[in-house]
């Protein structure tokens, strides 16, 4: 039997990054598509929720785009232990490691 490190575990630091940067991205493009369609659908339900949004709305939902990205890079790092992908593995959601052609 081969055993092969995954990637994810060799290289826990490139897994967190692209944990982030892929949570970002959805979090973002679904916030956008989802005011996309109520502007389309539904545009006077954003003017009242305008009204109702203090001025810095903008930054706290930045905040928590970040805060959602930096929480899925934690537990991609975790993820990436060996001893816990060990376990994932026992549950068939473990990293498998690259097998050669």
């Amino acid at each position: 039997m081969n055993t092969l490190t995954p990637t994810q575990v060799a290289y826990p630091g490139a897994a967190v990054l692209r944990t982030i940067l892929q949570t970002v991205a959805g979090v973002i493009l679904g916030a956008a598509s989802v005011v996309a369609v109520v502007a389309v659908l539904a545009p006077q339900f954003l003017e009242a929720v305008a009204v109702i949004l203090p001025p810095e709305w903008l930054a706290w939902a930045t905040g928590a785009v970040a805060t959602i990205g930096a929480l899925a890079g934690a537990f991609a790092r975790i993820m990436a232990i060996p001893g816990v992908n060990a376990w994932l593995t026992k549950v068939q959601l473990g990293a498998a490691g690259k097998h050669e052609a």
